[in-house]
């Protein structure tokens, strides 16, 4: 059924699915709702065209943008989820390993637990030091 109503026109891809799900947020507005319709028009509309090469340039256009935006999201949520992720290791070795800070240079170091007084030698600076884990 659907061939014959698509036959020889442009049909439905990702951008359009995209308007309709847009369009159903606008569709509970109260003041916007006219918005929403005017995007299931637009988007009924590229699935109707006979104009291959403008629906592929502007789904060319909404696949660039999607990577700029998750670019975007990446760059300001990245270091956030890093350090989230970081703490829940940690969190999970808790139990095998103790975390210490370096007396000289403050970076952080893991080390063994239960293994007594240890000379403890810092990547970061070579100093060396005897703590207890």
């Amino acid at each position: 059924m659907f061939k014959r109503i698509f036959a020889n026109r442009y049909g439905i891809d990702q951008l359009s699915i995209f308007l309709m799900i847009l369009s159903i947020g606008f569709a509970f507005s109260r003041y916007l709702w006219f918005i929403g319709i005017g995007i299931v028009a637009y988007a009924l509309f590229r699935a109707y065209s006979k104009n291959f090469s403008r629906r592929q340039m502007e789904l060319q256009k909404y696949y660039n943008f999607m990577i700029k935006l998750n670019m975007t999201f990446k760059r300001i949520f990245g270091p956030i989820t890093t350090k989230i992720k970081g703490f829940i290791n940690k969190s999970k070795q808790r139990k095998h390993y103790k975390y210490i800070k370096c007396r000289y240079c403050s970076k952080q170091l893991r080390l063994p637990k239960n293994k007594g007084k240890i000379k403890v030698t810092c990547p970061e600076c070579k100093n060396e030091f005897i703590t207890k884990t």
